[in-house]
């Protein structure tokens, strides 16, 4: 933080600075009409990538990115402006044709592939060393929910066979009081 640089950010770090820290931060830095058109372009991100989007909005957020980029034309200089701002024309197309843009966003994925990482223990095999650590945790959750299943089982399989002991105590006319409220006892205590 001392060369005043932002370091190490990944993808959606650079989505939330565009969307709602960018507009904030050049509020008395730039030229009023520069700082304008900057904040025309995040809010024109933030309503693309919005999860409910209005149909009958779409044609004039095509309309006012093509602004915006004629805007940004005459304020920087052409070697700042090359083929991925171009690309900002097309987005508004590709939401009529596939939907919102949350429904393809890589976050997820970049996420997982973080702890894809993570798995990676030999350095001279990766792929190999991520491939055994997730075999092993899909094998310890498969395991796991077969536990559960077991002792759901079993939990269900005592709790007939006690309700059974409680009805036969009962029906004989053995039980007295203090029996019964110790056995009850008992089968929460087993159960539990």
């Amino acid at each position: 933080m001392q060369d005043l640089k932002l370091v190490g950010l990944k993808s959606h770090d650079c989505h939330i600075l565009m969307q709602q820290l960018l507009p904030v931060a050049i509020r008395g830095i730039l030229p009023k009409n520069v700082r304008q058109t900057i904040t025309r372009l995040c809010a024109f991100f933030s309503s693309i990538c919005s999860k409910v989007i209005d149909p009958l909005k779409l044609d004039e957020l095509q309309a006012e990115i093509v602004i915006i980029l004629c805007q940004l034309e005459m304020f920087f200089p052409p070697s700042f402006l090359d083929i991925m701002v171009h690309l900002l024309v097309h987005v508004v197309r590709e939401i009529k044709f596939c939907g919102p843009v949350y429904l393809r966003w890589m976050y997820p994925i970049e996420r997982y592939m973080k702890i894809l990482k993570g798995y990676v223990k030999n350095q001279y095999r990766p792929k190999a060393s991520m491939i055994e650590r997730y075999i092993a945790l899909i094998v310890i959750q498969i395991f796991r929910k077969w536990l559960d299943k077991i002792k759901l089982l079993l939990r269900v399989r005592l709790l007939t066979y006690l309700h059974f002991l409680l009805v036969k105590i009962i029906l004989s006319g053995k039980s007295g009081c203090k029996s019964f409220w110790s056995l009850l006892i008992e089968v929460f205590g087993i159960l539990f």
